[in-house]
């Protein structure tokens, strides 16, 4: 093989490898856990810190309440969105999230862009 084959064959094979990870790093549960992400089931996909302002959450508010209580007051609802999901209700100001047999998981007042009360059941 000539020199410049090689590293036109060197060069695809780093691209290939480049698009498995990030593919891997999206798309992989199993590497989405181990960079402290969530998984969402609904999507198939890992999701990201910044899913609320992405409307890419989804509902997963099936964790459990010590997951919930992660969350604190004067938390971004950033944060609140990331680890419950998308709210399945917003109840004049309340939102409330709900797992699939309608069994309330939390529920949060937001002071601003802000956590003002929350209540994990």
């Amino acid at each position: 093989m000539k020199p410049f084959h090689r590293r036109a064959v060197f060069g695809l094979a780093a691209v290939f490898l480049c698009g498995l990870t990030v593919y891997a790093y999206e798309y992989s549960e199993a590497a989405c856990e181990l960079t402290g992400r969530f998984w969402n089931r609904e999507k198939s996909r890992c999701i990201n810190p910044d899913c609320r302002q992405k409307d890419t959450c989804g509902f997963h508010a099936g964790e459990s309440r010590k997951t919930c209580e992660t969350i604190h007051p004067g938390d971004s609802l950033d944060k609140a969105w990331y680890v419950l999901g998308r709210p399945s209700q917003d109840d004049g100001g309340k939102l409330l999230w709900e797992n699939k047999a309608a069994a309330k998981v939390a529920e949060i007042e937001p002071d601003g862009e802000k956590v003002g009360r929350i209540i994990c059941y």
